[in-house]
């Protein structure tokens, strides 16, 4: 792992990345379609471009995955995986809810994380045994402890649930009624962050890839959570879905 100087700059370095795609959201954006509804614009391929040169000049050695260059290929003992721009619809829009991803990811668990959130100037850090930060004051998962009482977060793969609605909007459905509250935002990293320092009690979603997921993983870990799939399974890179937040609200979402 880098020394504390080292990992400032490479901290730093990030911040940077994520100032300019705050520029880039108040400029003329070029947006393409990767699919029918999945979106990715000319700052998503800058981030990744940045954040893959970052990467490779402090850590060289360690291979880089990610999702606007994904292969397919998850078979490495160590590697960082990236989501150099998550929320690009958000983005696209000019919402402020979109944010930086990376995880180191030894053996399959994640043992570093880094999420940004521009907009606000928020970096959550969490690295394996040394706690969860935001902007350098440790975190804690929220103590709610009742459905009733608690905020919720989660999303949807929209280009599946066009065509079969049901699966997802069912679960929505019931806990809106028994939860305080349940938020959509879009940008998975950002709820699972802020699961991690207790703004949501918790957070579910599925069809989530290693690079919307593994950061924040970490985060909420570290943070004093607990992370699965709906089953309670322990969360891994092959995970479709994935439930985290505090233990209480954790073991009321499974």
């Amino acid at each position: 792992m880098l020394a504390l100087r080292e990992l400032e700059a490479f901290i730093y370095c990030v911040k940077e990345i994520g100032k300019k795609l705050l520029e880039f959201q108040r400029s003329t954006l070029e947006v393409n379609h990767k699919g029918p509804i999945d979106l990715v614009t000319n700052a998503d391929l800058y981030s990744e471009a940045r954040l893959k040169e970052l990467i490779e000049r402090f850590f060289p050695s360690i291979p880089v995955v990610s999702e606007e260059s994904f292969s397919g290929d998850l078979n490495y003992e160590r590697f960082f995986v990236v989501d150099p721009l998550d929320g690009t619809t958000n983005f696209a829009h000019r919402l402020p809810w979109f944010g930086i991803s990376i995880a180191l990811i030894e053996e399959g668990k994640p043992v570093l994380g880094i999420i940004y959130h521009p907009a606000l100037d928020e970096l959550f850090f969490a690295e394996r045994g040394k706690g969860a930060y935001l902007n350098g004051e440790k975190i804690k998962v929220s103590e709610t402890k009742e459905l009733d009482k608690a905020l919720i977060s989660t999303g949807f793969p929209v280009a599946k649930i066009i065509h079969k609605p049901d699966p997802y909007v069912v679960p929505f459905r019931e806990f809106l009624k028994r939860a305080q509250g349940v938020r959509r935002f879009g940008a998975a990293t950002l709820d699972l962050a802020y699961t991690a320092c207790g703004r949501y009690d918790g957070f579910y979603e599925p069809y989530l890839n290693p690079w919307d997921t593994m950061a924040g993983v970490i985060l909420v870990e570290e943070a004093g959570g607990k992370v699965s799939d709906y089953f309670g399974n322990p969360y891994s890179l092959s995970s479709d879905t994935i439930v985290a937040g505090n233990p209480y609200i954790h073991e009321k979402l499974v």
